[in-house]
């Protein structure tokens, strides 16, 4: 890809600092989810063009019934996967995760 093409990332590191790798996140999950509930945004990226974002709930606009819902512990288990899901063009919809059913 070109710099030309280059997806403007520059705008979300200085917000929220450098992606972690899937599997630079998926070590440090559980203090990300942490993070997340108190209201932080982790950058994540899976290569180098795949990005995604683990967002507080509060950060998320529109209805949230009928999106897709996955546990904590498969997201991370599948945190590859899932980031190459949410990174696909024109495919805004975001995934719930939850712990315990909440």
């Amino acid at each position: 890809m070109i710099d030309a093409e280059r997806p403007p990332y520059d705008e979300l590191v200085a917000r929220h600092g450098a992606p972690l790798g899937v599997e630079d996140a998926r070590a440090r999950w559980g203090a990300l989810v942490s993070g997340a509930r108190s209201g932080a945004t982790t950058l994540i990226t899976r290569e180098r063009w795949e990005w995604a974002a683990l967002v507080p709930l509060s950060e998320v606009s529109g209805m949230l019934s009928g999106l897709p819902v996955l546990s904590l512990s498969t997201a991370r288990g599948k945190l590859g996967d899932l980031v190459r899901q949410v990174a696909q063009p024109y495919d805004e919809t975001p995934v719930l995760l939850t712990r315990h059913r909440t």
